[in-house]
């Protein structure tokens, strides 16, 4: 292992979005390093790869919502770029997301969205 190198960006976590984002930084003309000893295998093995804005925000985080779904807007053009550069397919697939309200107030917060 090198530990004299330098770089402008240090990403620790070598999941799906430590990687992106090196990529990203790199794109740009950063120097990067990712620090992770066992890439992919944290969170972004658990977290299923949803992007799942109503589900994710409480009724409360408008904000968090707007994010959610302005990602969940721009993510499709994010994974073509990642196959056109690769050839290699992301598996991403828009099939919508059930969400199940079991009483009246789960129903009251799910049409605030």
């Amino acid at each position: 292992m090198n530990t004299s190198a330098s770089a402008d960006v240090l990403v620790v976590g070598g999941g799906v979005i430590g990687l992106s984002i090196a990529w990203r930084a790199a794109q740009r003309g950063l120097r990067v390093i990712v620090a992770d000893p066992d890439p992919g295998s944290g969170a972004s093995r658990a977290a299923a790869g949803m992007i799942t804005p109503v589900s994710e925000a409480a009724y409360t985080e408008r904000e968090l919502f707007r994010l959610g779904s302005e990602s969940q807007r721009r993510y499709p053009a994010f994974t073509a770029e990642l196959t056109e550069l690769t050839g290699e397919p992301t598996g991403y697939r828009q099939a919508g997301t059930l969400q199940v309200a079991y009483d009246a107030d789960d129903l009251t917060l799910l049409g605030g969205y």
